[in-house]
């Protein structure tokens, strides 16, 4: 009985509160529905332009499959009228392959330094450092390729871009003359790709590198482990 009593009262004070500022009680409740408003403007607003900026980049696909001739310009405007989407991310990524492969390695080698700068946690910035450092190398920066490649690895080293990074940092590496490190990542690359075109492709250029090193590295090396990189590259030897 006293707990109802102390409920009751603890109410009619509320209710006394309430009435004497009614006023100021109206005037938050409807700052808030006006920040609900804006916040739900906004998502709409964003949600709007993703669509609008999925519908610009597959048009743009569209055109680029039919006319092969079309710049890449036309990837890099849907990236600029649409940045901070997802498809405006997808355009700087398709701009800058498209520039390098047209022979733009510096060109796109700007793209893909845009792509990490503005979207740095993107699910793509894998794919943007290995084409990063794809740029590096196309320009002669061999040095800066072969950083660019590293970091590919060891910021992504479960990517899918893993195997193509340790291949391409390969072969950098047996360009500037480091033959050993090279032969390691192509034995990597081939021991974990065992049935797979990178994988026999990198067999092969460690058979070459073999080759060139002479019996004595080959006398020099621990002895193989069955199952281990080293195993399957002497294999591929005989």
């Amino acid at each position: 009985m006293e707990q109802n009593i102390t409920e009751s009262a603890y109410f009619f004070k509320l209710w006394a509160w309430f009435d004497r500022n009614k006023k100021q009680v109206a005037w938050g409740a409807g700052a808030v529905v006006a920040a609900g408003a804006v916040v739900g403007l906004f998502l709409w607003s964003q949600q709007e332009k993703e669509v609008s900026a999925a519908h610009a980049l597959s048009s743009a696909l569209v055109a680029r499959s039919f006319n092969r001739t079309e710049p890449p310009e036309a990837m890099l405007k849907v990236a600029t009228t649409y940045a901070g989407t997802q498809a405006g991310a997808q355009a700087i990524l398709l701009g800058a392959g498209e520039l390098f492969a047209s022979g733009k390695p510096a060109e796109a080698q700007a793209q893909f330094e845009r792509f990490l700068r503005e979207y740095p946690t993107h699910p793509l910035a894998a794919q943007a450092t290995l084409g990063l450092a794809a740029c590096f190398a196309g320009e002669g920066k061999l040095d800066e390729a072969a950083k660019t490649y590293k970091s590919s690895i060891d910021r992504f080293p479960t990517a899918n871009t893993a195997p193509q990074a340790r291949f391409a940092l390969a072969g950098v590496y047996e360009t500037q003359g480091k033959l050993e490190p090279a032969l390691r990542l192509f034995e990597e690359v081939a021991g974990a790709d065992l049935s797979g075109t990178l994988g026999s492709e990198a067999g092969m250029r460690a058979h070459e590198l073999l080759q060139k090193l002479g019996p004595i590295a080959i006398t020099n090396r621990p002895l193989p482990v069955v199952g281990s990189t080293t195993n399957v590259t002497i294999l591929k030897t005989k």
